[in-house]
């Protein structure tokens, strides 16, 4: 399983986890980020998301 550290405006957002390989994906919010969302598609207010 492979993983991303993801910053937006050199503040880390979150982490993107690899779960199946070039297949499934799991982003996850870190607590402590109070930023803007790091895509329209994926508010904050929801802390994961799985593609």
């Amino acid at each position: 399983m492979r993983t991303a550290d993801i910053f937006f405006q050199d503040s880390l957002a979150g982490k993107l986890i690899e779960i199946v390989q070039n297949r499934e994906y799991r982003f996850v919010y870190v607590k402590e980020y109070s930023g803007p969302p790091v895509s329209l598609t994926m508010p904050i207010e929801q802390q994961e998301y799985q593609y």
